[in-house]
């Protein structure tokens, strides 16, 4: 379930305002949550310090965003305190805390996963929507660095290399092991492809060039 802007800001402010609370009591400070069934978080322990400063920082980080009306990526929250987070992994693992102690999911604090890449040129992407399947060409978009690289390719290529090893088991005739499950009548069910499999790429472009640096990538985008 998404919540909006306004609820996950008014969440960040009540448990900001208990733990202050506990400050100036001369209290350990505890994230309490009346949003999430886990219990609250003593941080009591001195090796817990940087598990509470994680979090403060987050709340921080995602409480400016909303208020600035933007979204951005974890990647982005991870180099704003590249100073402080050792590695993406203990800056995820932050962010899930905040999601849990929020109650939210991770999109409500207008945060998502760095995507796979940037694509943009003669490329064409149909992927399934409310209204039917809806079409983006590569060389008609808004923005200059063009359209993220998600996991739907990952998965549409996972189902077309299956798909792939299906057709050549089948034409062998040998081996329906590898792609098949023997049920316990001796029937046998098929694997099905990945619920993305509507996803498609199409393209007539001659050549790929596959750019390692982002600012390369953006000036390459720029100029074409």
């Amino acid at each position: 379930m998404s919540h909006t802007p306004a609820e996950v800001l008014s969440r960040i402010e009540v448990i900001m305002e208990n733990m202050i609370s506990d400050l100036q009591l001369g209290k350990v400070p505890i994230f309490r949550s009346p949003y999430s069934s886990s219990p609250g978080r003593n941080f009591s322990n001195l090796g817990q310090s940087r598990t509470f400063t994680n979090s403060v920082l987050v709340l921080s980080f995602v409480q400016k965003l909303l208020l600035s009306h933007r979204t951005t990526t974890t990647r982005e929250v991870y180099y704003f305190f590249i100073t402080h987070f050792t590695s993406q992994s203990e800056c995820n693992d932050a962010i899930s805390s905040v999601c849990t102690l929020l109650g939210v999911e991770r999109i409500s604090l207008g945060l998502s996963a760095s995507p796979k890449g940037w694509y943009c040129g003669c490329i064409e992407i149909t992927r399934p929507s409310s209204g039917g399947n809806t079409t983006i060409s590569g060389t008609s978009l808004s923005s200059i660095q063009g359209l993220p690289i998600t996991r739907e390719w990952i998965h549409r290529a996972a189902a077309l290399n299956r798909g792939s090893y299906r057709q050549k088991i089948d034409c062998d005739g040998d081996d329906k092991s590898a792609d098949d499950e023997s049920n316990s009548d001796g029937s046998t069910e098929e694997h099905q492809l990945h619920p993305e499999a509507d996803f498609s790429i199409t393209s007539n472009a001659k050549c790929i060039i596959v750019v390692e640096k982002e600012g390369v990538y953006t000036r390459l985008s720029e100029d074409s």
